[in-house]
């Protein structure tokens, strides 16, 4: 298997820094960018396999940045985290996949989630076959379909895991299986307002959902947050 490349898109030096120290150290090779109209070239050749994408880059643009990022090719099914502080109008899961990305993290990040997170992508889009079409590039932000269909690659995803398709992702197999858990029931509250016409997030941060679990994790925390 070929080493996956992740894309790091972050304003703050010291949090890159973490971040690629903390990717590099879980295996995988780390592409460093301080600003968005910088995402281009790294499409240029061989695209990332996963995007980290903070929504303060260029003075809180981060969601007009994936929406390029959506735009160029080999970035339309791209999974995109994106990661803040609940102030750039992203508060939650549900948020994240209306604005065209796969997943939202609030800091201060919890580390080891994070790390379980793109295991499941990675092994997701090295080991199996693409579970979704692609649609043409080119659209500003996810249509209902574009939506139903992230939700659906992601259960999927979690289906292969538990059957044993795939292998589970690695690490901390206690936070990967937590994680698989809350992204199943999160998805699921969802899928039914995504057929009939957008998504309600019924409420709730990474922060909340850690508090309530009574779950304590390192976590690396952002500038500002």
């Amino acid at each position: 298997m070929t080493m996956a490349k992740i894309l790091i898109v972050e304003p703050d030096e010291q949090l890159a820094g973490q971040l690629e120290s903390l990717l590099v150290e879980a295996g995988w090779a780390v592409e460093r960018l301080s600003a968005g109209h910088d995402v281009e070239a790294q499409f240029a050749g061989a695209p990332p396999d996963i995007v980290v994408l903070d929504l303060a880059v260029d003075d809180g643009q981060g969601i007009a940045v994936c929406r390029r990022i959506r735009e160029l090719e080999g970035g339309d099914l791209l999974p995109v985290l994106l990661i803040g502080s609940g102030n750039e109008g992203v508060r939650n899961f549900g948020d994240a996949l209306v604005e065209g990305a796969d997943y939202y993290f609030e800091k201060p990040l919890d580390e080891k989630k994070l790390v379980a997170k793109i295991r499941t992508y990675v092994g997701m889009e090295q080991d199996t076959p693409t579970l979704v079409e692609k649609h043409p590039a080119g659209e500003s932000a996810p249509s209902e379909e574009d939506i139903e269909q992230r939700v659906e690659r992601m259960l999927d995803l979690g289906a292969a895991l538990k059957s044993g398709l795939l292998e589970p992702p690695g690490g901390d197999d206690e936070v990967a299986e937590e994680t698989l858990r809350e992204d199943e029931s999160t998805v699921r509250q969802r899928v039914e307002p995504a057929r009939v016409g957008g998504l309600v997030p019924p409420g709730g941060t990474e922060s909340e959902e850690r508090e309530q679990g009574g779950q304590t994790a390192p976590s690396i925390a952002g500038a500002g947050a």
